[in-house]
């Protein structure tokens, strides 16, 4: 298939639109009319046309995957959850000879997971229905902050905590989902860009060690008083992205420099670098998350229409 190259030039229509006219041999050889609907895919530094058939919205919510000896070391639970992260709706697994004993071993991982609506098994392929969210991030980022105050609580019960912490991560994969999914939209509505879900992640799990550290302390008045100031710069850093509130994200950050100014009075050097770490990546969140807030609220100057 050769690749056509042309030019448009962009046009103005009505008071604020902008378009371009489409190649004829394409129209022409796809065979759409005036009325007909194309699928336009933002892939960043262009755009992709594509006719708007249930067979193209498909093949673009689909992920296709060559299950061979080079990938056997990652479980299909893994590979619905990325599924599932990414916004798609359907995963084709392709084993070979060689994986094929294995994917029929983990069949019992899609049945068990909350990601996967069904699947039906083909002679030479598995076909997976993954499961879509309703939410919207304000609401996930939300429910994120209200398990991390609920771990703070339960902290000295691990299968608890256990629970809590894989909700948490769960509820993470369902952002980027949500984002996947809406796009631009969901970008706009969150400062939850893909940057800080990362940075999130990173969090939770320092924040799984410091809870596990925070225990070993055999101070009682200083235990609580850390559990005290955690709570305290969870509650405003996580309040200041489901809120989109740079104000409150700027009290988070005051609060934060406050704890670090206190640090050097914890005993425990291994406490002290756990508590650091996790305050830097606290203050890396919300730097990111602001550039997102100010991004989302800059409007394009007049003269750019």
């Amino acid at each position: 298939m050769s690749i056509q190259v042309t030019k448009r030039r962009v046009q103005r229509l009505g008071g604020s639109s902008l378009i371009i006219t489409l190649p004829k041999n394409w129209v022409k050889k796809l065979g759409l009319i005036a009325g007909d609907e194309v699928i336009v895919v933002d892939e960043g530094a262009h755009l992709k046309i594509l006719p708007s058939t249930e067979d193209t919205e498909r093949r673009l919510k689909s992920l296709i995957v060559k299950y061979g000896s080079n990938i056997k070391s990652m479980r299909l639970s893994e590979i619905v959850e990325c599924a599932f992260s990414k916004g798609i709706d359907w995963v084709y697994l392709y084993p070979s000879r060689s994986t094929m004993s294995l994917v029929e071993e983990s069949l019992r991982e899609l049945e068990e997971s909350d990601y996967v609506v069904n699947y039906t098994v083909y002679p030479d392929r598995i076909e997976i229905m993954i499961n879509s969210s309703n939410s919207d991030s304000a609401t996930i980022i939300k429910d994120i902050r209200r398990f991390m105050l609920e771990a703070i609580d339960v902290s000295e019960n691990d299968e608890e905590l256990e629970n809590i912490f894989k909700t948490i991560q769960e509820r993470i994969n369902e952002i980027t989902h949500v984002m996947s999914k809406r796009g631009i939209i969901s970008c706009q509505e969150t400062p939850m860009d893909p940057s800080a879900v990362g940075i999130l992640k990173t969090i939770v799990v320092q924040f799984r060690h410091l809870l596990s550290s925070l225990n070993a302390i055999e101070d009682e008045e200083e235990k609580k008083h850390l559990r005290e100031a955690i709570r305290a710069i969870i509650l405003s850093v996580m309040g200041g992205l489901s809120n989109n509130s740079i104000k409150r994200l700027g009290l988070a950050k005051e609060e934060i420099k406050s704890v670090k100014e206190k640090i050097s009075l914890i005993k425990n050097p291994a406490m002290r670098g756990f508590i650091l770490s996790f305050m830097d990546s606290l203050e890396l969140l919300i730097s990111t998350a602001s550039c997102a807030i100010v991004r989302g609220q800059t409007q394009p100057s007049p003269g750019y229409q």
